[in-house]
């Protein structure tokens, strides 16, 4: 849904985020409070540390859905700004965006559907590409805010935009922790 409203700037698909981010704190909330309910049964080395990467794993999602909202929320801020996102280091952005949810999508699917891939091939396929791009387009940028952001306006703006960028790396590695915390803790 963020990739949609960075694309549509629709109101509804941006209340929606607002909602699901909600729902995500709830959510992280409730599995802390069943865990530590859990916690005081009698439980194996190997159901305790499955706890702690249940935990962990919440707190990840949860963190994505922050993610989530703060890119929209920095594209809400540079559009109250009178600026939009496009030229090149945008059409590098959406790319990096299409890539982003390409790794969640791929870690999602390993975890929900118990597929067979390893960390080092979920790295080989998928990593390695979004990191490339990434470098691609922190020079892009990087060169955009050297030559082009003359003033305050478009250096604020700028400085959104690499918020955008920081979130999407930020994706990313929680969601490889995540892939690797339930290929260590669950399917051992």
């Amino acid at each position: 849904m963020s990739v949609e409203y960075l694309q549509s700037r629709d109101q509804e698909v941006f209340d929606k985020i607002m909602k699901y981010e909600d729902i995500s704190d709830n959510i992280r909330s409730e599995i802390e409070e069943f865990s530590g309910q859990v916690v005081l049964a009698h439980l194996s080395e190997t159901q305790g540390r499955q706890i702690l990467a249940m935990i962990r794993m919440s707190a990840q999602l949860e963190g994505i859905a922050d993610r989530c909202k703060s890119i929209v929320m920095d594209q809400k801020q540079i559009l109250s700004m009178g600026m939009t996102l496009e030229g090149p280091w945008y059409d590098e952005l959406k790319k990096m965006l299409g890539l982003t949810l390409e790794v969640f999508e791929s870690a999602f699917w390993q975890i929900a559907e118990t597929g067979e891939q390893t960390p080092m091939d979920f790295r080989a396929a998928k990593l390695a590409k979004f990191d490339s791009k990434f470098l691609d387009l922190r020079k892009s940028y990087t060169q955009w805010l050297r030559s082009e952001a003359a003033s305050q306006y478009e250096w604020e703006a700028g400085v959104r935009f690499g918020d955008i960028v920081n979130s999407l790396m930020y994706i990313r590695k929680v969601t490889t922790n995540l892939f690797e915390v339930y290929n260590n803790e669950f399917k051992r």
